[in-house]
């Protein structure tokens, strides 16, 4: 505001106009900093409670809002600017005779701009060479030119033209959504992609262990994993998630013997994946490690995260839900084997609020596009499949009425229902008008609901193909040693 005061050749009326602008910019600051507090706030909830799992397969971390339209942007200048920045026909060398810059080596890619935004990321780089057959190589700003047919090179970053028509969008806050991107990138992240459509764009990935640089030779394994929500949209990294099995012994162990539901929780959400475990961890005969915790998006074992990423490459997790380390749930073995999953990010040393683009660029995780080659920055894969509400699934029409007829899901017998359990014993681990959850510890009934939820996605989306649970081997003592 001083500065608008201090320009008095600024017209009255366009004075108050840049004013009211500037006080909108503070006031939706503000805004997103509560909506982050907020989310923030829903995934602390269980921090004390000794029977809470809720830091192991709930959704996360920070909203992701509604993709909205991009401002039309006159193509025909980028273009221009674009093509008098890259050169065609050319690829640089260093003076030493190398083809790429010490500290880096050749990566495929699908455009020559990604390999031009991989140039921009990383210190020192200030020339790229794009090969016909996807090869990106980096170099120094003393590297020159040499002809070559099928290539294109350029500098780490093009002067583009601005505009006129173009509108000025402020830099995001750590953690926030990207603005920036296509619709279709944006389409995505409002799906709950976030970080996903754009990270190959600016990553750098340079780690000690050779192996993790090269493809695995690890099966490809893809299965649907489950995660239970509020429709509150969350990214799918740096989070942990559940095959079916587990999610419904969460949804039982934790969520539907309150009133309302905990959380609250209404729907069932399912993504497809596709994983191919990284070298170092299939040389010891597993496809996953061990099941990380993550808080507000930073991993926090068990173990040293960053060491054993950096060891193994950015592996998916996975245990039993009554197997280490969670051994505490023992009566998840009534729900035959309930498995938990974790899949780590970009960036999974910190938590949301303190995930800068430095970090993100330095520290990527395991998602990538397509299929997971099992390098240590590409193990796995995903997309949406759907979702089911759960009154659907246990045959409630209205969730209100039922809760204000005195209906209650289930009725466990401790914590929050002791005291109906004390005046009602004979309510005791069954539903009050409502038999769906009744028995928990009855592995009969519960095999009945896991397919309960399994058919109500099929009649939802007729045409998905089944899949299987992808079995956890996870092996703790080779793990370790």
């Amino acid at each position: 505001p001083f500065l608008l005061r201090a320009n008095s050749a600024i017209p009255a009326s366009k004075m108050a106009a840049l004013r009211a602008c500037a006080y909108l910019s503070l006031w939706a600051t503000f805004v997103l900093a509560e909506e982050v507090d907020d989310a923030l706030a829903d995934d602390d909830q269980c921090q004390g409670d000794e029977q809470c799992s809720f830091n192991a397969v709930q959704l996360r971390g920070q909203k992701v809002p509604d993709a909205e339209e991009e401002p039309e942007v006159n193509e025909t200048e980028l273009g221009a600017s674009m093509d008098d920045c890259l050169q065609h026909g050319v690829y640089y060398t260093e003076r030493w005779g190398g083809h790429h810059m010490a500290g880096t080596y050749r990566t495929r890619v699908s455009d020559a701009d990604i390999c031009q935004a991989k140039c921009a990321a990383h210190p020192g780089c200030g020339h790229f060479s794009f090969w016909s057959d996807g090869g990106c190589l980096l170099t120094s700003g003393s590297a020159f030119a040499k002809s070559h047919s099928g290539v294109i090179a350029g500098p780490a970053t093009c002067q583009t033209i601005t505009p006129s028509n173009a509108i000025s969008k402020p830099e995001p806050s750590p953690g926030a959504p990207s603005t920036s991107g296509s619709n279709a990138e944006r389409a995505l992240e409002a799906q709950g992609m976030l970080g996903y459509a754009m990270r190959e764009h600016y990553h750098v990935y340079n780690p000690t262990v050779s192996s993790l640089k090269l493809p695995s030779q690890a099966p490809l394994q893809t299965f649907y994993i489950y995660r239970a929500t509020s429709g509150k949209k969350f990214p799918m990294q740096n989070v942990n998630a559940a095959n079916a099995e587990g999610v419904m012994w969460y949804l039982h162990n934790e969520i539907v013997r309150y009133v309302p539901r905990r959380f609250a929780i209404d729907r069932i959400i399912r993504f497809k994946v596709q994983y191919r475990a990284p070298t170092p961890l299939h040389d010891k005969g597993m496809n996953f490690g061990v099941r990380y915790a993550f808080d507000s998006g930073k991993c926090t074992g068990p173990g040293d995260c960053s060491k054993e990423l950096g060891k193994y490459g950015n592996f998916v997790g996975c245990n039993l839900v009554y197997q280490y380390p969670t051994p505490q749930f023992e009566d998840g073995k009534y729900y035959g084997s309930p498995a938990w999953y974790s899949f780590p990010g970009d960036c999974s040393s910190k938590d949301y609020l303190h995930q800068d683009n430095m970090c993100k660029t330095y520290q990527p995780g395991g998602a990538c596009k397509g299929t997971p080659t099992g390098a240590g920055d590409c193990t796995y894969s995903y997309e949406p499949a759907g979702f089911v509400m759960l009154d659907d699934v246990v045959g409630i029409k209205d969730y209100t009425s039922f809760a204000r007829a005195g209906g209650r899901e289930y009725v466990a017998g401790f914590g929050v229902s002791q005291s109906i359990c004390r005046r009602y014993r004979s309510t005791c681990d069954k539903g009050i008008h409502l038999d769906f959850w009744d028995w928990k510890h009855s592995e009969k009934y519960n095999k009945l609901r896991v397919q309960k939820m399994k058919d109500e996605f099929k009649k939802k989306y007729p045409g998905e193909e089944e899949l299987g649970d992808a079995p956890c081997d996870f092996k703790k003592y080779e793990y370790e040693h």
